[in-house]
């Protein structure tokens, strides 16, 4: 039992951090398609490649209609899902989906062109790829094998392209530098993942936590109550919790002008019972007395033991 408990106590902490991660992945999605979209648009209309035009232009357009299905997809999550009990595990692989292909994309571009444009135009190209690559270790934190492949499919082919290429030193010299770059950001990427991991994990250790005290606590409230106000042989309330209540009802009937109804019941010949037949049986008398009590008397009714 035991470890059914346990079990099922940690599936429930993953799905609420997988709904944690989900929560912080859209969080910053609407700014991470803000600057794709312009930086895509920027390099497309900013630099004028006749032999490229049209491959330009084709990739333009289906990098729109990627960000505005992500777009759409961003706004339904916090209109429709965010604060809801969702799949966070759904919610994440429809996120990484958009995210990663819209990082094949920019990669098909730069490696497509890196070796055709002038060196302002490409190093345009390696300043979009690096910052969006920088911004993905804080933006995808909440999920590290999508904040590391992220930045390897943005910066590692075509630094490994300008790398091998022979006719440019210049171009060795970035390719250097961006597998550099790439393999630092991916370290840091896995750092900040793991941080914010460990801090969802915690969040949800406290919220377990506090959840048991607050268990351990009403439960022990609920003893010294029944230690305080409960007869432990019958079950009924005691002469103290008897007379308090007394009190209550005595200060409501007065205001009300009410009248109230006391029954005293005594039995018969019980110490006989304790003298002839022993005290457990006494007992036996007592708590079957108390039962019938409950069974017939009216809710409203406020049944004690007495005692002695």
């Amino acid at each position: 039992m035991a470890n059914d408990l346990l079990s099922g106590s940690s599936r429930n902490a993953q799905l609420s951090m997988q709904r944690d991660a989900a929560e912080l992945l859209y969080a910053n999605s609407f700014a991470g398609i803000l600057i794709s979209m312009i930086a895509s648009s920027a390099l497309v209309f900013g630099f004028d490649n006749p032999g490229y035009a049209v491959f330009q232009q084709s990739w333009l357009s289906i990098m729109v209609m990627v960000l505005i299905m992500r777009l759409i997809d961003a706004f339904h999550w916090r209109s429709q899902v965010s604060g809801t009990d969702f799949d966070g595990k759904r919610a994440i692989h429809r996120f990484v989906s958009g995210t990663l292909i819209t990082a094949v994309l920019w990669c098909v571009y730069v490696v497509t062109l890196y070796a055709h444009v002038e060196i302002i135009e490409l190093a345009c190209m390696i300043i979009v790829v690096s910052s969006m690559a920088g911004g993905s270790a804080t933006v995808l934190a909440a999920h590290r094998l999508t904040a590391m492949v992220y930045v390897f499919i943005l910066l590692v082919p075509f630094s490994i392209g300008m790398l091998t290429a022979t006719d440019q030193d210049y171009q060795n010299i970035l390719g250097m530098l961006g597998l550099s770059f790439s393999i630092v950001m991916m370290v840091a990427s896995k750092k900040a993942s793991d941080f914010t991991a460990q801090a969802m994990y915690l969040k949800h250790e406290n919220v377990v936590l506090l959840h048991h005290m607050e268990e351990q606590v009403a439960e022990r409230t609920q003893e010294i109550y029944e230690l305080s106000n409960i007869d432990p042989l019958t079950g009924l309330f005691n002469r103290s919790a008897f007379l308090n209540e007394a009190n209550i009802q005595l200060e409501q009937a007065a205001s009300k002008r009410e009248l109230l109804a006391l029954l005293f019941i005594d039995l018969d010949g019980f110490k006989k019972v304790n003298d002839s037949i022993g005290h457990a049986t006494g007992d036996q008398v007592l708590a079957q007395t108390a039962r019938r009590l409950q069974e017939s008397a009216p809710d409203n009714n406020f049944l004690c033991r007495w005692g002695g």
